[in-house]
């Protein structure tokens, strides 16, 4: 059971390895972003940064977003609002949406495409006059938002329809905090091979203005957030280091006690003839057994929570939670080498034990 605990604990914990290496879902490396260099979850950049990045030859399509509303203690009741700007779509292609819905969003200034999970949790539909309480106020002193939903977006990994885009323009006029500034900037280069030497151009630019960038793919921007708020993998893996080591203890321990408890047995066989490689390698094999035994059932238990993890999540971790076959065979060769670690000195033992002394002591 114990070995079961701690392969199932394995496999859960590394499922979420997408999120930490940056591949989830179709966030990928061609997209590149500025942040705020010192904040990137709620800092900002003044639009003139904009203006800077449109005046670089080697960028094709530019986009801005801002963030208008977020809580990210109660995301599913307060839906997260962007203000997006630019060549939103051309940039972040991976929201997708129907063309004219699109069209729908640029001709209405007060219009809003709201992501399907949050359209689902919500009940909305396209038509829908929304008004949503934030803490940003307008002109009037009101810090209730209203829009009219125009279109539904959906996106891969699914966390990300939890949101609603509203028209950049009309939040900019519309607001008393935070003018003439951006959460974000994103754009495309018409050769992804200049990715760091712009990237290196932009954030030397701003490097000692008050606004400092961190500019990179969205692979890099994203495991730099993660970074911000810790190494979340590197403790991920002292846990399971530190599991494997007490299982690889117990173990030994386990098969140590074994190997004494049957000294007789042991030199029986080798009085029948058993050679002492043939003991060797059947102490060997039992650790294996019992090791792989447990390894498999807690590795076969990870590949059928994980799915469960989504339906329970309503879908939200789509694409974020995966265990795939590498790490399945990965488990099992950690296994193998637990399981011979823990039974190569025991079975050591065994195959220098003496007939005459094993018989002797009874």
């Amino acid at each position: 059971m114990s070995v079961i605990v701690a392969f199932f604990l394995y496999g859960l914990l590394h499922s979420s390895d997408p999120l930490f290496d940056g591949s989830v879902g179709e966030i990928n490396a061609e997209r590149m972003l500025t942040m705020p260099k010192h904040d990137m979850m709620f800092g900002r950049l003044p639009q003139s940064h904009i203006n800077y990045l449109d005046s670089i030859e080697s960028i094709t399509n530019i986009t801005w977003i801002d963030m208008l509303s977020m809580d990210i203690n109660s995301m599913t009741e307060n839906i997260p609002i962007f203000a997006v700007g630019g060549d939103y779509f051309e940039v972040m292609d991976r929201f997708k949406v129907p063309n004219e819905q699109e069209e729908a969003f640029y001709s209405n200034r007060t219009g809003a495409l709201v992501g399907k999970t949050a359209a689902d949790i919500k009940g909305w539909k396209v038509g829908d006059h929304i008004s949503i309480p934030t803490f940003s106020a307008k002109n009037d002193g009101s810090t209730e938002w209203e829009f009219d939903i125009v279109g539904i977006y959906t996106t891969n990994p699914a966390a990300d329809e939890l949101a609603i885009m509203v028209r950049y323009e009309y939040v900019e006029e519309a607001r008393i905090l935070n003018k003439g500034t951006v959460s974000m900037i994103g754009f495309n280069l018409d050769d992804p091979s200049k990715a760091d030497k712009i990237s290196n151009l932009i954030d030397e630019n701003f490097k000692n203005s008050a606004y400092a960038t961190f500019t990179g793919n969205e692979i890099a921007l994203s495991q730099k957030m993660l970074s911000d708020i810790g190494n979340i993998k590197f403790i991920i893996t002292a846990i399971i280091s530190a599991v494997f080591f007490t299982l690889l203890l117990v173990t030994a321990n386990t098969m140590s006690q074994s190997v004494r408890e049957r000294t007789s047995d042991i030199a029986i066989l080798k009085s029948l003839g058993y050679k002492d490689f043939q003991i060797f390698t059947s102490i060997l094999l039992e650790s294996n057994f019992i090791i792989l035994i447990g390894a498999f059932l807690g590795l076969l238990f990870t590949i059928m929570t994980v799915p469960l993890i989504d339906v329970a999540s309503g879908g939200l971790t789509g694409g974020i939670f995966k265990f795939e076959t590498y790490q399945f065979i990965r488990g099992i060769l950690i296994g193998i080498l637990m399981a011979s670690l823990a039974g190569i000195w025991p079975a050591y033992q065994a195959y220098r034990l003496k007939v005459v002394d094993a018989l002797a002591k009874g």
